[in-house]
């Protein structure tokens, strides 16, 4: 299955799944806020909220995929063990673009960029193959 985790307020994460139309891909039990779904209140690139998230879905952190575009999204991917596709499409400039794409993979791990959503299923399979 599907998830949305992040370190914004739930109603503003799930405003923002409704307004592009994604809602019908993320059921409201799975969508996970660090600001508002865990006990105590943390943010990125603290692992707690990928952490929590697993657990209530019932999966292992290596069963999962994240992709992130930031440096704090991508470290608590890292931190929580979660194979990781970092996505450079939010930006640009070539020049921003670069510098992410190397942070994403150098410094976090990412497996693979993702400069596009339509390169989304050719990313998973480089990760599938990365973990084989």
């Amino acid at each position: 299955g599907l998830a949305v985790v992040s370190s914004s307020a739930l109603s503003r994460v799930q405003a923002s799944i409704r307004k592009v139309g994604q809602d019908k891909f993320f059921p409201a039990e799975h969508v996970y806020s660090a600001a508002t779904s865990l006990e105590k209140p943390t943010s990125k690139p603290d692992p707690a909220i990928y952490l929590h998230a697993c657990k209530e879905i019932g999966v292992e952190p290596s069963q999962c995929v994240a992709i992130e575009d930031s440096k704090s999204g991508a470290t608590a991917a890292k931190n929580a063990k979660i194979p990781l596709i970092g996505y450079v499409g939010a930006y640009e400039e070539k020049e921003e673009v670069d510098k992410m794409a190397k942070m994403l993979t150098e410094e976090c791990g990412a497996i693979t960029i993702m400069y596009h959503w339509n390169e989304f299923f050719d990313c998973l399979a480089k990760v599938e193959k990365a973990l084989a």
